[in-house]
C-alpha cells in the first residue's frame, strides 16, 4: 500500500498548467501531504473565479481540501473531517449547488455511511459546516441540502 500511496500522492500533487502564452507546462505541487484513489470524482471543480477546488486524504487520516488559484498561486487548505481514517479511498469528491455553496462527499473505507460537508459561504471554499453522516440507505434528510 505505501507504494502505491505514495505513487498516487506524486501523481495527485504535481498538476500541470500551461502560461497564457503557452510556454512549456509548469508543475505545480499542490501538497505533499495528500493520496485519493481513482474512483471518486469528481477529485476536482473549477470554481467560478477559475480557481480550482480539489481534496484528498493526508498522513494523519484526516479528508482535506484544497483550493488553488492559478492568478494569485495562493494556496487554502481546509480540513474537512479530522483523523477520519488512513485510507486512500476516504478522498472527497465535490459538487457545486446552484447557489453556490459547495458539497464535499467521502466515506471509510468499509463503512455504510457517508459524510459530507457544505461551504459556509457561497463559492468559497475557505471554510465549511462540520460533517453530517448520511445513511444512504435510509431516511429522507437529504431532501434539505
Amino acid at each position: 500500500m505505501t507504494f502505491v500511496r505514495n505513487f498516487l500522492a506524486l501523481v495527485f500533487v504535481n498538476l500541470f498548467i500551461l502560461s497564457a502564452c503557452n510556454t512549456e507546462p509548469q508543475t505545480i505541487a499542490l501538497s505533499d501531504d495528500g493520496t485519493w484513489c481513482w474512483f471518486s470524482d469528481p477529485r476536482a471543480i473549477m470554481m467560478q473565479d477559475n480557481s480550482l477546488l480539489t481534496g484528498f486524504v493526508t498522513e494523519d487520516g484526516s479528508v482535506a481540501s484544497l483550493l488553488y488559484n492559478f492568478k494569485t498561486n495562493e494556496k487554502r487548505f481546509s480540513v474537512l473531517n479530522e483523523k477520519l481514517e488512513v485510507d486512500d479511498h476516504n478522498n472527497p469528491a465535490f459538487l457545486q449547488r446552484n447557489d453556490g455553496h459547495l458539497l464535499a462527499f467521502y466515506t471509510e473505507h468499509h463503512s455504510h455511511n457517508l459524510y459530507m460537508n457544505v461551504s459556509v459561504k457561497p463559492n468559497d471554499a475557505s471554510s465549511w459546516e462540520p460533517a453530517v453522516t448520511i445513511n444512504p440507505n435510509g431516511g429522507d434528510h437529504l431532501g434539505k441540502y
